[in-house]
């Protein structure tokens, strides 16, 4: 990573950074909270709708634990701009090879790395 893109990485608290996961790369170990547009991450659990999308049933599984999605955007909340927020496609598990909606999550539902579902 340049030291330009370190400078216009999000800064979060300590606290908040040691609960992150982390995924090592060879030498490197990668934050939840420095992945990028584009990334891939998995859900750590399973993620339901909170009633945000009407299209689907209120508590309806938007991603089983374990969904591969991508990185589509990330921010963070006005009221909480510490809170970063994640903008998640996750692979549609009806259909091969396409995406599902844009997902809301918070790091703590996110996994760069494969989540091992039991």
């Amino acid at each position: 990573m340049s030291n330009k893109t370190k400078e216009m990485s999000i800064n979060v608290d300590s606290a908040f950074s040691k609960k992150v996961e982390n995924k090592r790369v060879g030498e490197h170990v990668i934050s939840i909270v420095n992945l990028q547009q584009g990334d891939i991450v998995y859900a750590a659990h399973a993620i339901y709708n909170d009633g945000s999308l009407p299209e689907h049933g209120e508590d309806e599984v938007l991603a089983p634990a374990g969904s591969r999605g991508v990185i589509v955007n990330i921010g963070h909340l006005e009221q909480q701009p510490k809170q970063i927020l994640f903008l998640v496609r996750f692979e549609s598990q009806n259909e091969e090879a396409l995406l599902g909606p844009p997902v809301g999550c918070w790091p703590d539902d996110l996994s760069a790395s494969v989540v091992a579902v039991c």
